[in-house]
């Protein structure tokens, strides 16, 4: 299959109580929000992509509430032409929707079309976008998504979106590297707790730990940190040195 050059450029994720979300990516990890629509959404930037927190229920397609994968692509149209109109369940001017075998979205955006526009200012919100650089140094980079079936989730990222794996450990994972920094990684489930992983670095995983708070983290290692959001999603915050592939959690 032709590849739609498509570059990755986010995740999205959602939450019942989105201003808790925002506070606790924001005050907690210390990531000021780059662009928000108050009530509906929340981006949040990264070295390798953003991380939009949206309100339950606000989105117009069937998202089924599971994670997003966003794509820019040079042609969306070619794109949808190339993936087969009756895969995707949803489509706008500027966006369309197909979900991978295990129901998570993966959403094909224009290039050109994703616009940020100015942040809502009141008080708290210019205290912590003032506030953010003295806190902990994290950026995202990355994220883990679990299958059933790992070989069919390559042959779907592989095939329908035309990417090829940078790493993989056969039967384990298989991971793609994201420009200039970052990564998305496909892991076989070995539980069914096992969801979608948002990675973070840091420079200094022993100061994450003390700025997060040690009660916090679910999991703790010598240069990697375990912990959840407000909604139970899980964050891993791992030590900047490390290649990718060794993004624990």
């Amino acid at each position: 299959m032709p590849d739609i050059a498509g570059r990755f450029v986010g995740v999205g994720l959602y939450f019942d109580d989105l201003d808790r979300a925002r506070d606790f990516y924001t005050q907690t990890l210390g990531i000021p929000v780059s662009d928000e629509q108050v009530g509906r959404y929340a981006k949040l930037r990264g070295e390798a992509g953003f991380v939009r927190l949206e309100r339950k229920g606000s989105e117009t397609y069937p998202s089924q509430e599971k994670a997003v994968v966003l794509f820019e692509v040079p042609d969306l149209e070619a794109a949808i032409s190339v993936i087969g109109q009756e895969k995707f369940v949803h489509r706008e001017p500027a966006w369309a929707v197909l979900h991978d075998p295990e129901g998570h979205n993966v959403l094909l955006l224009q290039a050109g079309s994703e616009r940020e526009r100015p942040i809502e200012t009141d008080e708290r919100k210019r205290f912590l976008l003032q506030d953010h650089e003295r806190r902990l140094p994290v950026q995202f980079v990355g994220i883990k998504l679990f299958f059933d079936d790992l070989d069919r989730a390559s042959e779907f990222y592989g095939g329908v979106l035309g990417r090829e794996a940078d790493d993989d450990d056969p039967g384990c994972f298989v991971a793609y590297h994201v420009d200039p920094a970052g990564y998305f990684c496909l892991y076989h489930r070995e539980s069914p707790e096992d969801k979608a992983v948002l990675c973070f670095e840091t420079d200094d995983i022993d100061a994450a730990d003390r700025a997060i708070g040690e009660t916090r983290m679910t999991d703790r290692a010598p240069r990697w940190a375990i912990l959840e959001d407000p909604e139970g999603h899980w964050i891993s915050i791992v030590q900047r040195v490390l290649p990718f592939s060794q993004c624990h959690g």
